[in-house]
């Protein structure tokens, strides 16, 4: 059991004095621990490290070897304790035997009871394990080894094992996203993503807002096209692999639905590494799963089709998110998830113009409305208007335009387009416009001619 002696203080007193030589170290074998394959495990075992020592003496009988780590807490288990072994089978065998007294949870001590270093020895460290608690929690691993002889004075000497500091283990996550599709480069941990390409259909007003510009469609005019890397790296200790991909991805998916018979629409969604695509019921979430995820590098694709009916239906304004949760078997053999990205930007669909949202303007003959678009700006712009009411959309392009560096009242136009819908009461007004956003600002207000009472509502 870990006991610390006065011994034992003394000689990790002696490991920190400074004392510097031309000795020989040992070169970072710095293996990656997996920390979804560790999740669970009843310790974390580091593989052998090997140190070689020159012909010059480096073990003195009654002196002691002490190895200290950082970064993780060491296992205290006398029944599987660590073992330093001379396994250079050269003129002599150097014995060293474990203090299971004095060792702690951040150092090894090993006494020397028979000491025949030769040329070029070669001295293995085994079964170093530490508490699956302190490796999950800690970034890396390093050792330091020292020797000491009789009187707990290090031993110095141009070929004297003098191995300080050196980096034994990186912890990382498994399952990452590209952050640099162009470089290939992979993020350390997860959660630092960035995406290859967004969804960034820009929609455009001159063509009834049916379509996405050419420069920002796809496959067609109605297309839009996500894509993704996912990375499961090998890693040298507790690797595991995943077993099910799930991306989950925020939104109005209404339009994927457009003949409402709550399944997805042929060919709205074409993504092809998955096999099950499932849109949520308030048509909100699209999940997306694939059931056997290979190693290594993955590119994944997901094309939405704003239109897969082919009825010019609207497209609207749309903002998107996504989250990828990857499944795997962890130490215990137990299926465990881990998140690797939430939240994660997916991008917009925005329009080519200006879009305001009058909340609501009443119709019929007690009222009337007064509606003005003005451009400050230097570009006209054909006006269309949505009217919502009862359920129903009702669209139409406007005769007038919104002319350049003019205040445009639309009040009649609106309220003639009302009446012909058969609209009376409130409705939701949407007044797009092809000009830039930052040129168009629009006024709602209606009167009330039973009391005169007037309302601005936008």
């Amino acid at each position: 059991m870990f006991k610390k002696s006065l011994l034992a203080l003394a000689l990790a007193s002696t490991a920190f004095s400074g004392v510097v030589s031309a000795a020989t170290t040992l070169a970072d074998v710095n293996e990656v621990v997996s920390i979804q394959g560790s999740t669970n495990a009843l310790f974390v075992t580091l593989a052998d490290q090997v140190y070689t020592a020159g012909a010059t003496t480096d073990t003195i009988v009654g002196g002691s070897v002490v190895i200290t780590v950082t970064g993780g807490a060491l296992v205290d288990d006398s029944a599987l304790a660590p073992t330093l072994t001379d396994t250079n089978g050269g003129a002599g065998t150097t014995i060293y035997t474990y203090d299971d007294t004095n060792s702690t949870s951040t150092s090894l001590i090993f006494t020397v009871s028979v000491a025949a270093s030769d040329a070029a020895d070669v001295i293995t460290l085994s079964n170093v394990r530490f508490t699956t608690a302190s490796v999950l929690a800690a970034s890396s691993i390093t050792t330091s080894y020292t020797s000491f002889n009789a009187g707990g004075a290090v031993i110095v000497g141009a070929t004297a094992i003098q191995d300080a500091n050196k980096t034994r283990a990186t912890i990382s996550n498994e399952f990452n996203l590209i952050t640099d599709a162009a470089a290939g480069a992979v993020a350390p941990f997860a959660g630092a993503t960035t995406n290859e390409k967004l969804l960034d259909g820009i929609i455009d007003v001159n063509e009834a807002r049916t379509e996405f510009t050419a420069a920002t469609a796809d496959s067609s005019v109605t297309q839009d096209l996500l894509v993704f890397s996912f990375e499961d790296i090998t890693t040298d200790i507790n690797n595991v692999d995943p077993s099910e991909l799930t991306v989950t991805m925020s939104g109005d998916f209404s339009y994927l639905d457009a003949d409402g018979d709550d399944a997805i629409d042929t060919g709205a969604v074409v993504a092809g590494l998955f096999e099950a695509v499932a849109l949520s019921s308030d048509k909100m979430t699209l999940t997306l799963t694939d059931t056997d995820p290979a190693n290594g590098q993955t590119d994944y694709s997901i094309e939405l089709d704003a239109d897969a009916e082919g009825d010019s239906v609207l497209i609207g304004t749309n903002t998107y998110t996504y989250s990828v949760t990857a499944e795997y078997a962890d130490a215990l053999a137990a299926e465990s998830d881990v998140v690797v990205t939430t939240g994660n930007s997916a991008g917009e669909w925005v329009l080519n113009g200006s879009s305001d949202d009058i909340a609501f303007l009443p119709f019929g003959s007690d009222y009337a409305q007064s509606i003005t678009v003005t451009n400050s700006g230097a570009t006209s712009g054909a006006i269309t208007v949505d009217l919502i009411a009862n359920g129903m959309t009702y669209s139409k392009v406007l005769v007038g335009e919104a002319a350049a560096k003019t205040v445009n009242n639309i009040s009649k136009e609106v309220a003639d387009f009302a009446a012909a819908s058969g609209i009376t009461g409130n409705a939701n007004i949407v007044i797009v416009v092809n000009a830039p956003s930052g040129d168009i600002a629009v006024k709602g207000l209606y009167y009330h001619k039973p009391t005169q009472d007037r309302v601005l509502t936008h």
